[in-house]
């Protein structure tokens, strides 16, 4: 019978074989370098083009300014150009103070031309904006060009508003009030956020109704009226817009508002030692395990007999009893604000009494809905109930 045979291997033929894997895999690798090369050069490509549509005004939006970098330490640009039919301008653009590149505001309102003007003994101090006088055709005889400037300032870190106004010279009104739509409270000011600082002190004004004058209105807030008719190149007994913003010279803000923004309007309810056993929001409910409540309050777990404060001055406007809240107490204080004050073991104060911060109003309880002794504590704005938790630190 005839034997099957058997292959044979060679070295030529294991070295052939070798050979040709060898071509396959390098044929791949050449391949795929290649391909490599060609999509990084097209990313490439596509981010140049788009880094220059950005900068050149095409690809990042309608605003067609041109944009030269002016303080490489601090960030700064100076931008020169005109808007197009977007109507956006270098105040709106000012006004965005987000994280990223914010150009100055140095744009001269009579004419659209820049002027900066740098402080070389501050370099915080990004810009100064000269405010240009009106066509002499537009000014009264008796008018004075108005000597009010403001500075642009980058906030950096360890800054506070008290001592920004000291360092300019004006007061903490003046800065909270020119730049309202930054500041919202001082413990918000953000770092790299931008300013507006005035040369001299005052607030913004906004016109309530129709036919106010700036007479009326700098009667209404004791300041002389001559200054603030220099500042805002207007006479005394113009009458004004509804909606019109006008600059008081030597105002000050209402106590209540400047307290509220300084971050002083409200102060713990409890001297001593105490917890937080529960904070404002949704919760499972302490008596139901199976509904979820929310919670308008934060609770403060601390002994029976801890002496309750005010968290700001105000008036009592309810002592009494309640099923929920047992023993509670009403405070009205400025701006819109109210405070509650639950489950109380005792009651201190009376409706109608004027209590202030060193001024205890109750006693730590458990009394009404309640598991055991706690401070419900409650801030509400225009009888909201808001987290009093972003009012002050508990």
């Amino acid at each position: 019978m005839k034997q099957k045979q058997k292959p044979l291997f060679s070295k030529e033929i294991c070295y052939t074989k070798r050979l040709r894997v060898r071509t396959h895999v390098k044929f791949i690798m050449t391949c795929s370098i290649s391909l490599f090369s060609a999509m990084t050069l097209a990313l490439g490509t596509t981010a140049a083009v788009i880094h220059h549509n950005n900068y050149s005004g095409q690809g990042g939006g309608n605003i067609d300014f041109e944009i030269t970098e002016l303080l490489p330490q601090t960030g700064a640009y100076e931008i020169s150009g005109s808007d197009d039919d977007n109507g956006e301008n270098v105040e709106s653009l000012l006004a965005v103070n987000s994280d990223e590149d914010i150009v100055q505001d140095t744009t001269d309102q009579t004419d659209g031309e820049l002027n900066p003007e740098l402080d070389a003994e501050n370099p915080d101090i990004i810009a100064e904006e000269i405010a240009p006088a009106l066509p002499a055709e537009d000014i009264a005889e008796n008018y004075v060009e108005t000597s009010l400037s403001y500075k642009v300032y980058r906030v950096k870190t360890g800054d506070t508003v008290g001592a920004l106004a000291k360092d300019f010279g004006v007061t903490q009104d003046t800065i909270f009030s020119v730049n309202s739509n930054v500041i919202t409270s001082a413990m918000s000011l953000r770092i790299n956020s931008f300013l507006k600082i005035p040369s001299t002190s005052g607030v913004l004004y906004t016109v309530q109704k129709d036919g106010e004058t700036l007479e009326s209105i700098c009667k209404k807030n004791n300041v002389e009226t001559a200054k603030s008719e220099e500042a805002n190149h207007i006479t005394a007994t113009e009458k004004l817009k509804n909606g019109t913003t006008v600059f008081l010279v030597g105002a000050k803000m209402d106590r209540g508002k400047l307290l509220e923004l300084s971050g002083e309007l409200f102060k713990k309810p409890l001297h001593s030692a105490y917890y937080i056993s529960s904070r404002y929001g949704w919760r499972i409910s302490p008596f139901d395990s199976s509904r979820r409540t929310h919670h308008g309050g934060v609770d403060m777990a601390c002994p029976k007999g801890t002496s309750i404060y005010p968290t700001s001055e105000g008036k009592v406007i309810t002592a009494g009893w309640s099923g929920i809240y047992g023993n509670y107490v009403i405070v009205q204080h400025h701006s819109g604000y109210k405070s509650l004050y639950g489950h109380m073991s005792q009651i201190l104060c009376k409706k109608g009494d004027y209590v202030y911060t060193n001024n205890v109003i109750g006693k730590v309880g458990s009394t009404g809905q309640s598991t055991g002794p706690h401070l419900h504590f409650t801030i509400y704005k225009n009888d909201k109930a808001i987290n009093p938790e972003t009012k002050l630190a508990l």
